[in-house]
């Protein structure tokens, strides 16, 4: 008796644990991927609550093997969900980017920035999703252009910052010794000097 029951049982977990290897191998483009798996799992856990119960340790062992196969397939159906929220998040990040990149005329904020690549790392694919989504590669080459733009706003501020005491006090003694021409030309120097520098209100740094 008991025999048969455990094969009853073993039958309910091995058709979860095909179902599990095929969820595996799916690329996840059916949308009905997920709800077919759904039904299935309610159908599996129907027979499992109407079938006899064995021994104690006997039901403990087949019904590990039961819950283990169970949250296989939930775990699909979750990352299937949520799937296309996931690339919604990627679209907005793009738009996000994209705007940043078309501003070339304005500064990029630390927290813009880090924002973005912060948002990048949090991005997990599903294990079932063999193939990068393009949207995904758009956003990595856009965080990796305005990185750039970024990392070399700050040279300039730094080296502004650096040169920019030197030179206005090369331009004082040069006003007190008369040497106008050369004055004009480091005031213009130090003018470009000061326009890479981030203003009061702008948040920057």
């Amino acid at each position: 008796e008991n025999a048969r029951i455990l094969a009853a049982k073993e039958t309910i977990c091995e058709k979860l644990e095909t179902l599990g290897k095929q969820l595996d191998q799916s690329d996840g483009s059916q949308p009905t991927d997920a709800e077919d798996s759904k039904q299935q799992l309610e159908s599996a856990n129907q027979e499992w609550t109407s079938s006899e119960s064995l021994p104690l340790l006997d039901e403990q062992k087949i019904g590990k093997r039961f819950k283990h196969a169970c949250s296989h397939i939930e775990r699909f159906i979750v990352s299937l969900q949520e799937y296309p929220l996931l690339l919604s998040q990627v679209d907005d990040l793009n738009q996000r980017s994209k705007k940043l990149i078309e501003s070339s005329n304005q500064p990029i904020r630390p927290r813009q920035i880090n924002e973005l690549e912060n948002a990048l790392k949090g991005i997990t694919l599903p294990s079932y999703i063999n193939e990068k989504p393009e949207s995904l590669d758009t956003l990595e080459a856009n965080i990796a252009q305005i990185r750039k733009r970024f990392d070399q706003q700050e040279s300039r501020i730094t080296q502004s910052k650096n040169e920019l005491p030197t030179l206005l006090d090369k331009i004082e003694k040069e006003l007190e010794t008369g040497e106008v021409k050369h004055a004009r030309n480091d005031i213009k120097r130090a003018k470009k000097l000061l326009a890479n520098l981030p203003g009061k209100d702008s948040n920057l740094h």
